[in-house]
This record gives structure tokens, sequence and C-alpha cells, in this order.
């Protein structure tokens, strides 16, 4: 079943979210000195695979690709595609932080959630407008059958079946 592929974002978008507060909750723990190693090690797989490798990447590879073939104004280092492109970056070397999980721990985790929020928020606020005012409906029926394509090559659902996982355990 194709999804317009900005609700398909956007929906992402809440599933990272929800790693973002279990990610809390083991910080919680890492302060009370209970560090629990295999559920943020989950976590730390989340992140990389399923909010960076399948969900920034179709960002980054798709849905801007589209934007920069339209738009020569979307490459500018000013534009709000540049800083999202940024924010993904940056949040690799976060997630390489927090993978340490060493006394700074919830530090770096706070870090990183408040990033999230913010690119999160932006995001959600921003990409319907840029699509509807950008693409044509056929750009956007083609988006989606690469974003299926993409999910299914980099195995998005077992990705996000790990903060299932998770969450059973720290809830």
């Amino acid at each position: 079943v194709l999804i317009h592929p900005i609700e398909q974002l956007k929906v992402e978008h809440q599933n990272i979210l929800r790693g973002v507060k279990l990610l809390g909750i083991t910080a919680d723990h890492v302060r009370d000195g209970s560090a629990p190693r295999a559920e943020i090690e989950k976590l730390i797989e989340f992140f990389k695979g399923y909010a960076d490798q399948g969900h920034h990447a179709k960002e980054d590879e798709i849905f801007f690709e589209y934007l920069y073939r339209k738009e020569d104004g979307f490459r500018s280092e000013t534009s709000p595609i540049a800083i999202f492109r940024e924010d993904h970056v940056n949040g690799r070397r976060m997630v390489t932080r927090i993978s340490r999980v060493d006394e700074d721990y919830p530090f770096h985790v706070n870090d990183y959630s408040m990033m999230l929020r913010r690119h999160i928020e932006m995001e959600d606020e921003l990409f319907p407008t840029i699509a509807e005012q950008h693409l044509t409906e056929n750009e956007i029926l083609s988006m989606e059958t690469e974003f299926q394509q993409a999910d299914a090559q980099r195995d998005l659902a077992s990705k996000l079946a790990l903060l299932d996982k998770v969450e059973v355990f720290l809830i």
C-alpha cells in the first residue's frame, strides 16, 4: 500500500520520538546506576538503522534530491534543506557519543533528544508546504514507490520492531 511520502515521513517521525522517549528512560536508569545495556544497544541499533540509515536516508537521497532538481535555491547553504542535512550529520555524531554509555550518557541523550525534537518539529511544519509548492503529483507518486523500495531494502520494519522489544522491558 502506497502512502503519501510526506505522511510517511511524519509517521516515521512519531516512531523516532517514541525511541527518544525510551532513550530518556534509559538515561534515568544510567543515572540511578542500573544501565539496561541490552535495551540501550537495541535503541542505538534503532537510531542507526531506522532513524539514520532508513528515515534520514530517504529524506537525503530521495525527497531532497527531488527538490534539488526543481530549484537550485534548495542547494543553498542557508536553505532549510541544508539545515536538515546538517542535523542528520550531527545526529550521527550524537549517536556515536551515546553509544559509549559512559558517565556523560544522560547528557548526550538529552542533547540528542532536544535536537531531534526541534528537527522533527521543523520538518513536520515545512515538508508539507514544500512538497505541495514544488512537486507534481507524478513526482509524489514516484517518490512513494522509491520510499517503499528503500524501506524494503533496508528492512525498516525489523528496525521498528526493536522499539517494541525495548518498550516491553522499560515500561
